[in-house]
């Protein structure tokens, strides 16, 4: 089968990209669903947009895709690892898109996680200007902002946004670890 996360009537692309990401890395090569979903995850990812999500904002989703794609591509037949590369290719332009003159990529969060995965594609080779977007970014106490990261279902019902500053300072210290300017 494939993997697909779902709340209520919508998929989650970004959950069933880390779930298939999890299943892949505990075995490599050994999981038929693993690749699967990788092959499903291609023709999801590989249009204009990035795939909606009723969980995450458009980079997180980009990033669970892009991870998992790279991860699975050289284990796909060849018409799978084509759609992958195309998938790729799409994200790629999609983060490069959001790119700004001064490193952001939207909120601190977005740009922690852009900035990274352009670097993992590589295709941005100096973190430098995201970093000190970041660094500008911080709060008196040397902290990160609590970005939005996840959608919840909150007291009756409702839907809120949920993020953490040590969610926000996990992807920042990723990046710091390609490169401190």
């Amino acid at each position: 089968g494939v993997f697909e996360t779902q709340w209520g009537e919508a998929a989650c692309p970004a959950q069933s990209a880390w779930a298939a990401l999890a299943l892949w890395s505990m075995a490599p090569g050994a999981s038929p669903a693993a690749l699967k979903t990788a092959a499903a995850l291609s023709a999801l990812y590989g249009g204009d947009e990035a795939p909606l999500s009723p969980f995450y904002g458009p980079m997180s989703v980009e990033l669970a895709g892009a991870r998992a794609l790279k991860a699975m591509r050289g284990a796909l037949a060849k018409k799978a690892q084509a759609a992958a590369d195309i998938a790729l290719a799409a994200i790629l332009r999609r983060a490069r898109r959001r790119l700004r003159l001064d490193g952001r990529m939207g909120d601190v969060l977005e740009t922690a996680q852009g900035a990274w995965l352009l670097y993992h594609l590589g295709v941005m080779t100096d973190v430098t200007p995201a970093l000190r977007a970041l660094l500008d970014a911080q709060d008196l106490d040397g902290g990160f902002p609590a970005c939005p990261f996840r959608r919840v279902l909150g007291p009756g019902g409702e839907r809120r946004w949920w993020g953490a500053r040590a969610v926000t300072a996990a992807y920042v210290e990723r990046l710091f670890e390609v490169g401190i300017p």
